[in-house]
């Protein structure tokens, strides 16, 4: 994959740096300009529900808070599987509909 270790930390700080911290309201703002995705419960692809995250991580911190947090669009336990991947499809569609090229 990598022909040098060192390649894959020279990857892996790229996007680390590519990572901007921001308020709640700016990442809330972000998320609606980028993919999103899906994601699973601790119980797996086997549950219900599905969680909606964006595909590249949105940081942001609270006021007054150290801690960074990644932002998440909707939590798992939220929706069902099906209205999860309906949302994310819908989504993403008018993200590429809508790219500036």
């Amino acid at each position: 994959m990598y022909s040098h270790p060192l390649d894959y930390l020279r990857e892996l700080k790229k996007w680390i740096f590519k990572i901007k911290i921001m308020t709640h309201t700016e990442a809330q703002q972000k998320s609606f300009t980028v993919r999103w995705k899906t994601v699973t419960c601790p119980q797996g692809e086997r549950c219900w529900c599905r969680g909606i995250k964006c595909e590249e991580p949105v940081m942001y911190q609270e006021d007054g808070s150290e801690e960074n947090d990644e932002y998440i669009v909707a939590r798992y336990g939220e929706m069902t599987k099906e209205h999860a991947e309906y949302f994310v499809k819908l989504h993403n569609e008018n993200i590429e509909r809508n790219k500036v090229v």
